[in-house]
């Protein structure tokens, strides 16, 4: 309020500099009837009337606005005066339409800086929402958009309410929503009760701008899908605090980006905290994110598909979940970092294709495990291994409930492609659920190409025994600790 007053006041003090050099000599008087923004509303009715006269005042809101008081803090409109004197009368109008422009009493006085703003229908002018000091700063009843060109910055401190379940912040068209909350003075997004049921419906991003920027907010009780929603744009993501929604607390879509998501905190999600359409945006997660008491705490990645590009996945408190499996192909490069756990759903795989360039490296005390989202033997399908990038590694895996049987399944817990280059040491697969442990698709590549030490088979569920069988062609080897050695199996496989 006090930022949206400041031109009005400068227009009063100017109107009431001009009429303090004028001595009345009759009895005209002028009453004059402001705006605070003529591009919100303006003021009919004013003009010189003789004393005694009756003055009408109409603050006319124009679409998309509407009058909220007048600056001596009456919200009578129209506002009917009896001229005694020269008189600037200046008229507030708040952003968003309103049924109720103006009340019924004319001795109805407010205190023009203890009223929230209310804001809806459509900004399309770069403004900055500044702390007014109140419990609650600016109201918005319905849906917000921000659109054209224009830039939201919220100042630090600044406290938003939504009074609707439909109550959202939309950022569209090439428009930018900056936030610049602090640690002891965060931006606050908040429904009208603390129940989530009754909450609002959270902010979306759908714009072409690539800079919106968020320190330090909070965003608390949604009733939505999700509290945020990239759909297009680009978001980055600072120590926010995304507390209580109804659906997942995050929504990046295939074409939204993250830049950022660090020091963040996902709480109390009736879903995931993290759903992620495109995996580039796997990149974005730093890691001393938080993630607790939310009801499938994982984060979610809804896609299978890693293509070209660079992708890093960095250890997080909750495991990533891949719905569709994973399948790695063109010339994408996948670095897994130490005690990173990934989950898999149901008859889904990781398929490593011949270009891509993959390293999963875990360390003894912090391997990297692979297993299905239900711990259960041939829960998920096959780990298959095409790469031949001889850079590739896979050091300190765990991978458990791999080999699906057929129909369904590659009636294996390890597929070694043709032209498999990879390096794999001290890893292992438990809870096998297929007839063989491994198939290697060429014994004279396998030989020359794959390159490990220490690979073990267990816990095979189709039978009591503890060892299990590699497959090649139609030969089948038995053994239990099969890869331990290259040369016995190089051997073998002859």
């Amino acid at each position: 309020m006090k930022g949206l007053l400041k031109k009005s006041s400068i227009l009063i003090i100017s109107a009431i500099m001009a009429f303090a050099g004028c001595t009345d000599t009759s009895d005209v008087y002028t009453i004059i009837g402001g705006s605070n923004s003529e591009t919100m509303g303006t003021v009919t009715g004013d003009g010189n009337f003789h004393e005694g006269d009756v003055a009408t005042l109409v603050a006319e809101p124009k679409p998309g606005y509407h009058f909220a008081f007048w600056a001596d803090g009456k919200r009578k409109n129209p506002r009917k005066i009896t001229v005694s004197k020269n008189m600037v009368l200046m008229a507030i109008f708040g952003i968003g339409e309103r049924p109720n422009n103006g009340g019924d009493d004319e001795e109805d006085i407010v205190n023009p800086d203890s009223l929230a703003i209310s804001l809806s229908g459509t900004i399309s002018e770069s403004i900055t929402l500044e702390d007014r000091g109140l419990d609650v700063d600016y109201i918005v009843y319905d849906r917000l958009t921000i659109g054209s060109n224009a830039t939201v910055n919220i100042e630090p401190g600044v406290k938003i309410r939504f009074e609707s379940l439909m109550g959202n912040i939309t950022v569209a068209d090439n428009a930018t929503l900056n936030i610049a909350g602090t640690g002891s003075k965060p931006v606050v997004f908040i429904g009208k009760t603390d129940d989530a049921d009754t909450g609002w419906h959270g902010i979306e991003l759908n714009t072409t701008s690539t800079s919106s920027t968020w320190e330090h907010a909070t965003l608390k009780n949604g009733n939505s899908g999700c509290l945020v929603s990239v759909r297009k744009g680009t978001l980055s993501m600072k120590s926010c605090i995304i507390d209580n929604c109804e659906g997942n607390g995050l929504d990046v879509w295939e074409e939204g980006r993250v830049a950022k998501i660090e020091d963040c905190i996902f709480k109390n999600c009736k879903q995931s905290p993290i759903l992620f359409e495109n995996n580039l945006n796997i990149n974005a997660l730093g890691d001393k994110n938080d993630f607790f008491d939310n009801d499938e705490n994982y984060i979610w990645c809804r896609s299978k598909n890693f293509g070209d590009g660079e992708y890093v996945f960095r250890k997080m408190t909750v495991p990533y979940l891949f719905t569709e499996g994973i399948e790695a192909g063109g010339k994408a490069k996948i670095t897994i970092e130490p005690g990173v756990k990934i989950r898999m759903g149901l008859e889904t795989k990781v398929v490593i294709g011949k270009d891509v360039l993959f390293k999963a490296v875990g360390t003894a005390s912090e391997p990297i495990s692979f297993q299905g989202d239900e711990d259960l033997a041939g829960y998920w399908d096959v780990f298959k291994i095409e790469t031949a990038d001889n850079n590739s590694i896979m050091e300190h895996c765990f991978i458990t409930g791999a080999g699906l049987e057929p129909p369904y399944g590659q009636d294996c817990a390890l597929f070694i492609g043709e032209s498999c280059a990879i390096t794999m040491k001290n890893c292992s697969f438990t809870k096998v659920g297929s007839d063989f442990g491994a198939t290697v698709y060429s014994a004279e590549n396998f030989a020359k190409n794959f390159k490990f030490e220490k690979v073990t088979f267990k816990d095979a569920d189709y039978k009591d025994a503890s060892d299990v069988y590699v497959v090649v062609g139609y030969g089948v080897v038995e053994g239990g600790s099969i890869f331990d050695n290259l040369e016995y199996l190089a051997d073998m496989l002859k």
